[in-house]
């Protein structure tokens, strides 16, 4: 990737979420309570995201069988226009809710991509020896140079300034209707209260833990063994462990919660008792021994603050739920 492409990264991550398309074709491959997603829309996503996966896993991915008698290629597609009727049943709650976006919110975000290129020009000449005086004195030139890159990369990305000014805009308004929601949400103490009792074991518990991580399971074996004759768990973890961020430190994780670890791991730290150590457990970085030192619940007059934010986000995610349960949705995709 070409540094000048760095400031488009944000937009182009964005752009897989709430891709949007300006396209005039009659054309929809989907109706959303009688409202049109063009097909134009569609295929702009599709090529996009194929794009992706080639580059990811090679030209024929797309062609391979699930398994379940549909090419990746398809069920790409279907995926693809299933987020596409998502964000247009969130549009249009957020047009219906009164939610609006003005042409300065925009500018300002568009602002905010050119002046980081300016920073980064910035940066660039500061390694190369010059001072600030000498670069305040070029702000005019960097500023130029800056507005150069942009329009470079963007024709590098196929894309137009016209387009990311709609990715902005959506993405805005959905993000203005979930504020709103949550600001026009009526929560008592009592509510809050009992979402944290309902839920603390789940979400706010936390566990400390150690682990020894190795690349093979044969070794791990060996280590358990080592540790059930009684060897030091810190100090084979300083030799053995190829964890460079725990081994050093005897393998000590502190506390962590059920989503902050890999599922593999978490799923066996929060299943042992204290003191406990376990059998060799597989991810995606090789075998763990974890040995579980200590487990605490938060206090809710502690979190109160993180609780009341998750219970918002639960009623708003059951708000999504319900109005596309309720929305009138036709697919036309072949």
């Amino acid at each position: 990737m070409t540094k000048n492409k760095f400031v488009l990264i944000g937009v182009l991550l964005l752009s897989f979420i709430t891709l949007i398309g300006c396209s005039g074709s009659n054309d929809i491959i989907a109706k959303v309570n009688g409202e049109g997603i063009p097909v134009d829309k569609f295929e702009e996503r599709f090529e996009m995201v194929k794009k992706s996966y080639k580059a990811q896993f090679g030209e024929d991915f797309l062609s391979q069988d699930t398994g379940e008698g549909k090419t990746m290629e398809e069920v790409l597609k279907e995926g693809i226009l299933d987020s596409l009727i998502k964000q247009e049943i969130v549009l249009q709650a957020a047009k219906n809710a009164g939610v609006e976006v003005k042409e300065e919110e925009i500018n300002k975000e568009i602002d905010s991509m050119k002046k980081l290129e300016q920073e980064k020009i910035k940066q660039k000449l500061k390694t190369e020896g010059k001072t600030e005086e000498e670069i305040k004195a070029k702000e005019s030139e960097i500023k130029k140079e800056a507005e150069e890159n942009f329009k470079k990369s963007l024709e590098e990305s196929q894309i137009t300034e016209e387009y990311i000014r709609e990715v902005i805009k959506e993405d805005k308004l959905v993000q203005k209707y979930r504020e709103k929601f949550i600001n026009d949400l009526s929560t008592s103490d009592e509510e809050i209260k009992s979402f944290y009792e309902e839920n603390k074991e789940e979400l706010y518990k936390s566990v400390r833990a150690r682990h020894i991580l190795v690349e093979k399971e044969e070794e791990a074996k060996d280590i358990l063994k080592q540790l059930k004759d009684g060897a030091d768990f810190a100090k084979l973890a300083e030799e053995k462990s190829i964890d460079p961020g725990s081994g050093k430190n005897g393998g000590e994780l502190g506390y962590f919660y059920k989503g902050d670890m890999v599922p593999q791991f978490s799923q066996v730290a929060f299943s042992l008792e204290i003191g406990e150590i376990s059998e060799p457990v597989k991810s995606d970085y090789g075998y763990h021994i974890i040995e579980v030192q200590d487990k605490k619940i938060d206090k809710f007059e502690e979190i109160k603050d993180q609780v009341t934010y998750d219970y918002q986000n639960k009623k708003y995610d059951e708000n999504l739920e319900k109005i596309t349960k309720d929305a009138e949705i036709e697919k036309f995709l072949d």
